[in-house]
């Protein structure tokens, strides 16, 4: 029989800190980010965007979408087609 007075997996552990992924950003994605919304300020845009403006591969374009999704600074635009973001 299984022991059942095992403890308990720790389930209330707190979950990671958004802060810290915005911090995990390098001096250059930084710096493409800025370099993106000086460009683009409110106007929608996606990836083949990203690529002509910055001159990034579409990889690289990509996870720069990624990341910047993650860290809550664009958001997807709903009615415009898929992959395509606006900044907060």
């Amino acid at each position: 029989k299984p022991d059942i007075d095992k403890e308990k997996p720790d389930i209330d552990k707190e979950k990671p800190d958004i802060a810290l992924k915005r911090m995990s950003l390098t001096v250059k994605t930084k710096a493409n980010i800025m370099r993106l919304n000086d460009s683009i300020k409110n106007d929608i845009f996606g990836r083949k965007e990203i690529m002509h403006i910055l001159g990034l591969s579409a990889s690289r374009s990509s996870e720069l979408i990624k990341q910047m999704l993650d860290c809550d600074i664009i958001v997807a635009v709903k009615g415009q087609g898929k992959g395509k973001y606006i900044f907060k």
